[in-house]
C-alpha cells in the first residue's frame, strides 16, 4: 500500500513538474525566447547571421571590382536597415535573421565573364527568400555586358526565348508545374530574364522561387544553347550549331 501511495506520489510529481516546465516555455517563448531547461533559465537571443563570399578573382579588375564591392555593400546595409528599423518586431521572433551570398563565375572567353550571386534572406516567419544578381563584364572593354549588347538592334529574341524557356521550366518541375504560373514567369517580358550569365555554350537564366512556380519548388534554371539564338544575337555571340 505504502509503495502504491509512493509510485502514484512521484507520478503526480512528475506531472506537475511537466506542466511546470511546459508553462515555463510557453511564458518563455511568449518574451521573445526559448526555455533552456538545462540551465532553467528563460533565454532571449537576438543575433544577425551575415555570410558573404567575395570573388577575390575579378579584384584584379579595378572597374569589375567596384562594381562588386557597391552592390555587396548596398545589399549589407539594406539588410542592417531593415533590421534596425525592425528591432522592436525582432525581439519578439526567437530566431535570428541571416544574410547568406555566394556566388559562381562563368566564362564565356577569356575576357567576357558572368558573376552569379545567389542571396537568401531570413528576417522571420515561415522561410526565409533566395534571389540572383548577375553582372557579366568584358575585361578588354572594361564595362558591363547587357542583353542589348548580345542581340541585335530592332530583333525580338524574346519570341525565341520564351517558348523554349517555358518548355524547360515545364520539363523541370514535374509535378510542381503550374501552367498559369510558368506562362506569366516565362513571358516575353524582359523583366522576367534580368539575371543571366554566359558561358561557352549557352545563355543561362535564373528565376527566384515565386516568378515560374511555388517556393517549395525552389529556384530554377534553363539554359539555352546559343546557336538557337543566333538569328537575333550579334555576331560574337553566336553559337556553333550541333
Amino acid at each position: 500500500m505504502i509503495r502504491r501511495i509512493a509510485i502514484g506520489f512521484l507520478a503526480g510529481l512528475a506531472i506537475l513538474m511537466t506542466n511546470s516546465v511546459l508553462a515555463q516555455d510557453d511564458m518563455c517563448f511568449e518574451r521573445g525566447g526559448f526555455w533552456d531547461a538545462e540551465a532553467g533559465q528563460c533565454r532571449i537571443q537576438s543575433a544577425l547571421s551575415v555570410n558573404i563570399q567575395y570573388p577575390l578573382s575579378l579584384a584584379d579588375y579595378p572597374f569589375a571590382d567596384e562594381i562588386i564591392s557597391a552592390y555587396i555593400q548596398q545589399e549589407q546595409a539594406q539588410f542592417l536597415e531593415f533590421f534596425a528599423d525592425s528591432a522592436v518586431s525582432f525581439m519578439i521572433e526567437p530566431l535570428p535573421w541571416e544574410l547568406d551570398m555566394t556566388y559562381e563565375t562563368y566564362r564565356f572567353s577569356d575576357h567576357i565573364v558572368s558573376l552569379k550571386f545567389e542571396i537568401y534572406q531570413y528576417t522571420g516567419g515561415a522561410h526565409g527568400i533566395t534571389y540572383f544578381k548577375t553582372f557579366t563584364f568584358d575585361l578588354t572593354q572594361q564595362r558591363l555586358i547587357t542583353l542589348d549588347d548580345i542581340f541585335m538592334p530592332q530583333s525580338n529574341p524574346f519570341a525565341i526565348i520564351s517558348p523554349l524557356a517555358q518548355k524547360q521550366v515545364q520539363a523541370n518541375l514535374g509535378e510542381y508545374a503550374v501552367e498559369d504560373w510558368i506562362a506569366e514567369g516565362t513571358s516575353g517580358n524582359p523583366a522576367n530574364y534580368e539575371n543571366f550569365v554566359l558561358t561557352t555554350e549557352a545563355l543561362v537564366f535564373f528565376f527566384p522561387p515565386y516568378q515560374v512556380a511555388p517556393y517549395v519548388a525552389g529556384p530554377q534554371t534553363i539554359s539555352i544553347p546559343l546557336w538557337q539564338l543566333n538569328d537575333v544575337t550579334n555576331e560574337p555571340f553566336h553559337g556553333a550549331a550541333e
